[in-house]
């Protein structure tokens, strides 16, 4: 029997959604973040419900051969790169294993058979966006850096292995310009204080930087100070604008923009495709994997066409900026293009314009709410592209399609989800032709999943 801070002795079976290391302990299934399967660790015992109970590390007395060594990072307590300390193949063998764990629980398909993942060549310093929260530290400082493991501790960072290097002056700059203006830091249980975070946007080769104070006030104080400190040091400097959030709670972003100095936006390249991208604009964080990600989806897309006799109506829903669809127009006949998010439309339009695209029609609005309005109009697609958030897609939505589609092209970052999801498909008659795993996030347990789903 099993009781809180018990120090005890096990072997790590197997790797759970998050990649945390799963025991079985009298019975109990036991997390150990940190731990590989086959290892023989040391744990604490620090918490303890009916079902599970979570261990913490203390000692790995028989090593993995896939565990590397921890000085890859000296962050690692931010929690922003949980499988930096595991062997790159490796660790695309425990995504695999999340993306069949997932299916065999929530789609209650046991033996998946799933392609090997689509690997990435750069493996660090690859995300082009990044958020960071400003707190203050023992000396009354402010520090820039990503909460430490289940706390609201903030960790300065250095170093980022995820992060481009040029990150760190960015960081630098900002802390000297925030003590230099003296603007205070934002209190989220105060609710007091200026600074919240601080975000950071890149183009493909770093040429273009967005830099985006959010901040609790309708301006940031001493602005033209903080452009010429940045500007003095980083002449790729594009665009710098303020987020004003005045909100209580943990949203980060606003629509409310003020434009500090130079462009609206930054251009990023896919292939021969252009992106203006602004501060609200959702965009894969990784410009190499999101290329391969578009084009697996142009070949699904060709090889679907095969079959028909003219270019396909496709419907791009949860679209962004319509990035995918834009990347595809020339396989299509006509693509609706529907995103919730208004901001999405006119940065949408605008890279239709620079793109000479004159095929996708941009509908702001829920997705289920857009296909009642085409199917109100007549309007059937040939083909169906999701690309949902983490929560995926509202069951209506997908019995809706499962009636007007017979084959679906769904990408997603939630194992979980998209199983959930799969079996509302397989319910309607649909097959899974095809699932193709594409490691988007190097060094985390997240992973990016193409399922093809075909109708019998």
């Amino acid at each position: 029997m099993l009781f809180k801070n018990q120090i005890i002795t096990c072997r790590i079976l197997r790797t759970g959604y998050s990649a945390e290391g799963i025991a079985e302990i009298d019975g109990m299934i036991v997390f150990v973040e940190n731990a590989l399967p086959d290892e023989l660790v040391e744990i604490k015992i620090i918490k303890l419900t009916k079902k599970f109970a979570i261990g913490k590390l203390l000692k790995i007395l028989e090593k993995s051969q896939y565990r590397l060594n921890l000085g890859l990072c000296q962050n690692y307590n931010c929690g922003g790169c949980q499988l930096i300390f595991v062997d790159y193949d490796y660790q695309l063998k425990l995504k695999e294993n999340i993306i069949q764990s997932a299916f065999r629980q929530n789609a209650k398909i046991p033996d998946l058979k799933i392609n090997s993942v689509i690997k990435a060549v750069q493996i660090f310093h690859y995300r082009n966006k990044i958020i960071l929260p400003a707190g203050i530290d023992e000396n009354n400082q402010p520090q820039l850096g990503f909460y430490m493991r289940r706390s609201h501790h903030i960790i300065n960072i250095d170093n980022c292995k995820l992060h481009p290097k040029i990150t760190d002056k960015i960081i630098d700059i900002t802390k000297k310009f925030l003590i230099n203006a003296k603007i205070s830091i934002y209190d989220e249980i105060q609710h007091t204080g200026i600074f919240r975070n601080l975000m950071i946007r890149y183009n493909n080769d770093l040429s273009e930087i967005m830099i985006v104070p959010i901040i609790n006030a309708d301006e940031l104080p001493h602005n033209e100070l903080f452009i010429k400190m940045i500007r003095a040091e980083i002449s790729e400097i594009k665009s710098v604008a303020c987020c004003i959030n005045k909100n209580k709670g943990n949203v980060i972003l606003t629509d409310n923009l003020k434009k500090i100095d130079g462009a609206d936006y930054i251009t990023a390249q896919l292939s021969k495709k252009k992106y203006q991208i602004s501060v609200n604009t959702f965009f894969q964080v990784n410009y190499e994997q999101t290329e391969k990600l578009y084009e697996y989806i142009r070949k699904l897309i060709i090889d679907r066409g095969k079959e028909l006799s003219d270019k396909p109506i496709i419907f791009d829903l949860y679209s962004g900026i319509s990035s995918i669809g834009i990347y595809i127009s020339d396989l299509a006949e006509y693509i609706y293009s529907a995103e919730e998010n208004p901001s999405a439309e006119k940065l949408a339009n605008i890279n239709f314009k620079i793109n000479n695209i004159t095929n996708i029609r941009h509908i702001t609005g829920k997705s289920i709410d857009v296909i009642k309005k085409l199917i109100a109009q007549n309007i059937k697609p040939n083909i169906v592209i999701l690309d949902p958030p983490r929560k995926g897609c509202e069951k209506e939505e997908l019995e809706i399609l499962g009636e007007l589609s017979d084959y679906i092209i769904y990408v997603s970052c939630q194992p979980t989800t998209l199983a959930r999801d799969a079996q509302i498909l397989l319910s309607r008659g649909f097959t899974i032709k095809n699932i193709q795993p594409l490691d988007m996030f190097p060094n985390t347990f997240h992973i990016e999943t193409i399922c093809e789903f075909v109708k019998n």
